[in-house]
């Protein structure tokens, strides 16, 4: 046995795992700590910085200019 925590963003995904328990491949339960879980909430990835490798990387002011 393998216990997972699944996070159902459609209702086709518990659409298709009520369906998998009715045929005995699974067993859904409440969570024990639905509540932290819940308290943790999604909020939305932000992109805040970028870095990027220069090594080796010679600007040529001529070639930029000719753009």
């Amino acid at each position: 046995m393998e216990t997972v925590v699944v996070d159902l963003n459609h209702e086709h995904a518990r659409r298709l795992l009520e369906d998998l328990q009715l045929l005995g491949a699974i067993t859904i339960r409440p969570a024990a700590n639905a509540a932290a879980h819940a308290s943790l909430g999604r909020r939305p990835a932000t992109f805040d910085a970028i870095r990027l490798d220069t090594r080796g990387f010679k600007f040529n002011r001529e070639e930029a200019n000719e753009r």
